[in-house]
């Protein structure tokens, strides 16, 4: 007895003869993809014709903040002069405009357009070879933990995709003291890491969703709004497990006591937002039950935001205290100059797996409370919401993470791609 069944999104036909299961793929893509050496399709871009009319992002996880922040600017203000292309490793988000990486329309796109927008070390590089792109490496933060040539060990994976970033990607940071982390981290030219400031910080200044952050989140309800940003933690194809991940504790401490945090929210009127890192959101999704159940805690995914039209650092306004580990996202909110907490519980286990840039003076640009335990950062969000007790410390980091405070770190990066172009 056999049954056969027809996989429409993957041109697959599924057999089952005497509970045997028997996959055969009709789909070309699919059998190309596997059969032939990425050096030749390295070669085929090499040859390939590039037109400064097309750019190309890459989007891992999805749309990343500097992504989508750059390209709402070239589309306001440039949408005369491109045609825009994304490509993805994500079949989920794929439609007209939007291609799965291992697909002929993906590598047409990729190899016919002059511009390359990357924010990540990812496997779109395994298919290029050409360095008549120009590669605008925007990356996803700046670095903290140490990342690339600066990791105690570099996968065999992520190395060759650093190496091509290093030679041939333009980059660009916040301040001095950034530019030169990045040319440790990826060993790349002096005169091709540029001072712009990221884009994703122009959305900070943005008032156009204001009312619709308030009304999605409902924040006239609460006297205060505390965000939480942990930092990705779990282990990838590319890295073990950064520290030992328990998602039912959502700070990673010992002595966590889910019920006394959702009372101390309630009993100050705290609204507490979590957005989890987006590599580890699917857990979230799909384990609601694991995070504290109260109105005054809401977890926000990638996709609400999308959906809303809205960009994570537009809610940074109305947020008074940040909560992190060792995300970049704090030396973002560091614009506002308003407190923020860091969990040190896990400094350990990162200096173990993962490391710092800074080893002993991180906290030059990571200046707020370090708490280690549950009770510490149940007393220190209540004070500090009603005490700003680091606001000078900020001031004097300020410079030294931010060379600017405004809302044209798109309208640089632009100028500077111009620029390189030429």
């Amino acid at each position: 007895m056999s049954i056969i069944n027809y996989d429409k999104n993957e041109k697959r036909i599924e057999l089952n003869i005497l509970g045997i299961k028997i996959r055969i793929s009709l789909s070309i893509e699919k059998f190309v993809f596997k059969i032939v050496n990425k050096s030749f399709f390295r070669f085929i871009d090499k040859i390939t014709p590039k037109s400064k009319k097309k750019i190309v992002f890459y989007l891992f996880p999805k749309f990343e903040n500097n992504i989508m922040t750059y390209y709402n600017y070239l589309k306001e203000n440039h949408s005369d002069k491109y045609k825009f292309y994304f490509i993805t490793p994500e079949k989920s988000i794929c439609d007209k405009k939007t291609f799965f990486i291992k697909s002929f329309k993906a590598l047409y796109y990729m190899y016919t357009s002059k511009f390359v927008i990357t924010t990540h070390d990812s496997q779109f590089l395994d298919y290029f070879g050409s360095k008549r792109h120009v590669y605008i490496n925007l990356w996803h933060g700046m670095p903290i933990k140490t990342l690339g040539y600066c990791e105690e060990s570099l996968s065999d994976m992520l190395a060759p995709r650093y190496k091509f970033l290093g030679e041939n990607s333009y980059m660009f940071a916040t301040s001095d003291i950034f530019k030169q982390f990045f040319i440790s981290c990826f060993h790349i030219d002096y005169k091709k890491v540029f001072i712009t400031g990221t884009p994703r910080t122009d959305a900070i200044w943005s008032v156009k969703n204001d009312d619709k952050i308030k009304e999605l989140y409902e924040l006239d309800n609460y006297s205060k709004v505390v965000f939480y940003l942990p930092t990705w933690k779990s282990s990838s194809f590319a890295r073990k497990q950064q520290v030992s991940k328990d998602f039912n504790n959502i700070f990673y401490m010992d002595d966590y006591d889910k019920d006394s945090f959702i009372n101390m929210l309630e009993q100050n009127n705290i609204l507490f937002l979590m957005k989890p890192h987006p590599v580890e959101e699917k857990f979230y999704m799909e384990n609601p039950d694991v995070v504290p159940q109260s109105d005054n805690f809401k977890i926000i995914f990638d996709n609400d935001l999308r959906e809303n039209g809205i960009d994570l650092y537009e809610t940074f306004k109305f947020v008074d205290l940040m909560i992190s580990d060792y995300s970049s996202v704090t030396l973002d909110y560091l614009i506002l100059n308003k407190p923020v907490i860091y969990l040190n519980s896990l400094a350990e286990d990162y200096s173990k797996t993962r490391g710092m840039i800074l080893e002993d003076n991180y906290e030059i640009t990571m200046p707020g409370i370090k708490v280690v335990t549950y009770k510490d950062l149940e007393r220190e969000l209540i004070e500090n919401l009603e005490t700003d007790k680091y606001k000078q410390e900020r001031e004097k980091s300020l410079p030294l993470v931010h060379k600017y405070c405004d809302n044209k770190s798109a309208e640089r990066v632009y100028e500077k791609m111009m620029q390189v172009a030429e």
